[in-house]
């Protein structure tokens, strides 16, 4: 499309408000038309835009690689501005434990919204745009876990644009503004109480903990090891709060906007500038205005006092009173620990390293530690010994699937989940009769927090497909299978592989998006058959073993190429008590 002769207004977002029903329209992309609402745009006279041009993974590696050079050379340079504004005396590594997942996310979200403007304006006749009142709705939101459901929201994205657009656009195009209904900004809603046994458990740990050498937090293994762990350190079983207390603190406007004004003094210019603008006023609260608050509620969880050990599997991204202590322990000479998260450490492309593989003492790993002097060896922490789950050989085949995506990322994944989306349904599709008969279609537990339903999208395809819409745990779906298809690079399938279950993954571009040191098993696992990133030829491949799963899979081809990839990246020992112990104490 040229950019002469086909004026259309610009929509931004999914929120309806910025939306003009009664002239040509141009949606930014695929984000603001929900199938859910197409009752509503169907009707406009519209078109989508093109994505961003960060397709494929060669490309999205590169972009990658881009925002990892920004947020190298402004990190630190945050880092000093940020602690003199809190007045605490936070080093740069503490400011690493405190805030570099969410400054890594935040840069990522501006480049992709800063580029993805950019490009509409440069490809398109843009006749005007409707737009939030500036500054009328706010950015911030109480927590860091808050931060990514926000990201996600149209309202939310709709103040992103408003922010944004004073530094990307031609002031020569007509802007009109609409006032948001709220000021106040994106609240996520509050876990539930725990149960009675759960608080006396919580309330005990308190007790007892206090002169604890270790701290053990969502460590990702059984409950039962875990106690086993506590009892090599001479602790008692430890059963923490998982809910944190709500953070009170309003917005300060002008806090935020002095520290605006000296990163803007001290960014270069170009896009720089728009993050010193713009990032300030994402910072969650609770690592602003609420600090305060959080270091009340971290001396009220009664963590251990002077611990010699912190470990955490999860904690380190989201828990800010977590986050607090351990960088306040280590200090006094604690070391500070973290366990990986799940799949795609030490392959995935284009996160090399996680923020958290650099900011801990020691990260331990479920398989290889050679990577740096900080990794040490592993084992799958959420299934170290058999018998967590198993297959049965009767049983359906489960096919897991992705969710809607997260307004994260570099790229526009919204766009590459249509093409995503689409490989599904015909990979169903191309199933024979029988097979399909036989298939469950487990959705994603994160589309329940999200505008997108994938359930209405697969009923539409096929009301007669049985849909496990996260009503059982995922060991119980996979223990009522013969097989296991992964729509993604899954955690499951490294458990998978520590439990002895058949299964097989399936995405676009499996060698692509991996790192040079794994291409070589990812190449062997799709020539067993284990891996495809085609849909007609995994349909074939389904309906070829179903009668006899357990013969695929005990081939020597494919134990061998299995054996090869558990032995680098999902290790099992025989005794992972005593293992982890050893690990965390040398």
């Amino acid at each position: 499309m040229s950019k002469a002769g086909d004026p259309r207004h610009l929509i931004v977002s999914a929120d309806q408000r910025l939306w003009p029903l009664d002239e040509p329209c141009l949606f930014l992309g695929r984000w603001c038309t929900r199938p859910a609402e197409a009752a509503v745009w169907e009707k406009i006279d519209h078109r989508i835009a093109e994505p961003l041009p960060i397709l494929g993974v060669e490309a999205l590696v590169r972009h990658t690689q881009i925002c990892r050079a920004f947020e190298a050379d402004l990190f630190p340079v945050f880092a000093q501005e940020y602690a003199q504004m809190t007045g605490h005396s936070f080093s740069e590594q503490d400011c690493a434990i405190f805030t570099a997942c969410w400054f890594r996310r935040a840069i990522s979200i501006l480049y992709n919204r800063v580029e993805t403007l950019r490009h509409g304006l440069a490809k398109y006749d843009v006749s005007g745009v409707t737009l939030f009142e500036p500054g009328a709705y706010r950015l911030s939101v109480e927590r860091s876990t808050a931060f990514v459901w926000a990201c996600c929201d149209p309202a939310w994205n709709a103040e992103l644009w408003a922010r944004i657009w004073p530094h990307i656009a031609d002031e020569s195009v007509p802007v009109r503004f609409v006032a948001p209904q709220s000021i106040q900004g994106f609240r996520q809603a509050h876990a539930p109480a725990p149960s009675g046994k759960r608080r006396l458990l919580e309330a005990l740990t308190r007790l007892t903990a206090g002169r604890a050498s270790m701290l053990l937090l969502n460590s990702y293994l059984p409950a039962k090891e875990a106690a086993k762990v506590l009892a090599r350190f001479w602790s008692l079983p430890q059963v923490w709060p998982t809910a944190r207390p709500p953070i009170h603190a309003p917005d300060d406007g002008d806090l935020r906007a002095r520290l605006s004004a000296r990163l803007a003094a001290r960014f270069p210019p170009g896009f720089a500038q728009i993050v010193a603008d713009i990032l300030p006023q994402m910072l969650p609260i609770s690592m602003l205005e609420g600090l305060p608050e959080v270091t009340k509620n971290m001396q009220n969880l009664k963590f251990p006092r002077a611990p010699t050990h912190i470990f955490t599997s999860s904690n380190f991204d989201y828990d800010e009173e977590f986050k607090l202590y351990a960088l306040l322990q280590r200090r006094k000479g604690a070391e500070y620990m973290i366990g990986q998260h799940g799949n795609m450490y030490g392959t995935c492309a284009q996160q090399n390293p996680y923020p958290e593989e650099q900011f801990a003492d020691k990260f331990l790993t479920w398989g290889d530690g050679t990577a740096s002097s900080r990794h040490r060896d592993g084992f799958v922490f959420r299934a170290p010994y058999p018998g967590r789950f198993q297959s049965n050989p009767a049983g359906k085949v489960l096919l897991v699937e992705y969710s809607s995506p997260l307004q994260i990322y570099v790229h526009d994944a919204s766009h590459e989940f249509e093409g995503f989306f689409q490989n599904q349904l015909s990979f169903v599709s191309n199933l024979s009769a029988s097979t399909r008969d036989q298939l469950v279609v487990r959705l994603s537990g994160t589309t329940l927090n999200l505008h997108e339903s994938d359930e209405d999208r697969w009923r539409r395809f096929d009301s007669s497909l049985s849909l496990d819409v996260f009503s059982r745990s995922i060991a119980d779906a996979i223990s009522d299978s013969r097989l296991v298809v992964f729509s993604y690079d899954s955690t499951g399938m490294l458990e998978c592989l520590t439990q002895d279950v058949p299964f097989v993954g399936f995405w676009t571009e499996p060698i692509q998006r991996v790192r040079p040191d794994a291409k070589e098993m990812y190449q062997e696992m799709m020539e067993a058959g284990i891996l495809f990133d085609d849909p007609v030829k995994l349909a074939k491949h389904v309906d070829a073993v179903f009668a006899d799963v357990q013969g695929w899979w005990r081939s020597n081809q494919v134990q061998t190429a299995l054996k090869n990839y558990s032995d680098r990246y999902a290790r099992r020992v025989d005794n992972p008590v005593v293992y982890l112990h050893k690990k965390i104490s040398e």
